[in-house]
């Protein structure tokens, strides 16, 4: 997968070659690869081909133990372009960025930048773009999904009763998702927070269960909610009215810790609370406490800003080491 960053490389290698034509000496651009997955060697090959020299960080940078800044200052020395996925323990930082006088870009292979310093970056000139891709948003989506018919239809609840040679138990009968028009039965109302790709592919992928469907989104145009069957809601509403809420929203100071105890006092009861955004969408101290007093049926998450709930009914997923 090309990073964002391929089109300033391509005018840098323009550069290059035009100055080489005139006998002028320039070195390669360096692009580090901070925080790097499997690349593809294609990847690669193109990048070298354009006349660029690939630095590659050490993968043990993205663990959540200890931040690495001094090491991926020396290596963004005369760096031209940061590149990788999320290095959320050692940020990208203004002191990072300052560490190559060369610097042009961070492109980040994901969808969140709240690892970049954006306000220094834009001090210091310097482009910070991300991949909106189907391939980061659609997984996620999908994920979103799984946990909501986990949660509904108590996948695992019911796989434990079964272990434990139970069969049926009356606290463990599970939620029809849509409406029926046998009995009227009007089916779950599911309140998305966020109707951006995330958001709005869940809402497709919902569409053939007849659930209703709302969602607050303040910077979505009417005619996008329309186009997907989504109710708008202003997010008291949501809160009120939805079964589940679902949060797909980046993180911003304005998303910071949306979700707290004020919130939770909207919800209904027995309301299933999804978390597939960035951890600190949610205060999960007030969460924690909801769920222990009985006011919060359950939720599920994937990333996470310290600790798990230390509750049964609250599930880590497999990006909490974010």
């Amino acid at each position: 997968m090309f990073s964002p960053s391929v089109l300033v490389l391509l005018r840098q290698r323009m550069i290059f070659t035009r100055a080489a034509a005139h006998g002028v000496s320039m070195s390669k651009p360096t692009i580090l690869i901070f925080a790097p997955r499997e690349e593809p060697p294609e990847t690669i090959t193109a990048l070298e081909g354009l006349g660029c020299e690939l630095v590659f960080g050490d993968r043990a940078w993205q663990l959540p133990r200890a931040t690495h800044e001094d090491a991926v200052v020396e290596a963004a020395r005369n760096a031209v372009a940061l590149m990788g996925t999320s290095i959320r323990h050692t940020p990208i930082s203004r002191r990072i960025m300052q560490a190559s006088q060369r610097l042009r870009i961070v492109a980040k292979y994901t969808v969140g930048v709240d690892d970049v310093d954006t306000e220094a970056a834009t001090e210091l000139g310097v482009m910070v773009c991300h991949a909106p891709t189907e391939s980061n948003c659609f997984g996620v989506a999908e994920t979103t999904i799984a946990f909501m018919l986990s949660l509904l239809k108590k996948v695992a609840e019911r796989d434990a009763d079964v272990r434990a040679g139970k069969w049926r138990t009356a606290d463990n009968f599970a939620y029809y998702v849509g409406s029926r028009a046998s009995d009227g039965f009007p089916g779950q109302t599911i309140g998305l927070v966020g109707l951006g790709r995330i958001g709005t592919r869940v809402a497709q992928l919902l569409a053939p269960w007849r659930a209703r469907i709302i969602a607050y989104d303040p910077y979505v145009p009417p005619s996008h909610f329309l186009t997907h069957g989504v109710t708008p809601v202003d997010y008291q509403t949501l809160l009120r009215e939805s079964d589940v809420v679902s949060f797909h929203v980046v993180l911003t100071r304005e998303t910071r810790y949306m979700f707290g105890e004020a919130e939770l006092k909207l919800m209904k009861p027995h309301a299933i609370v999804l978390n597939t955004a960035r951890g600190k969408v949610i205060d999960e101290k007030a969460l924690a406490r909801a769920i222990a007093e009985g006011r919060c049926c359950s939720r599920r998450t994937l990333p996470r800003t310290r600790r798990e709930v230390s509750c049964g009914k609250a599930w880590p997923g497999p990006r909490d080491r974010w």
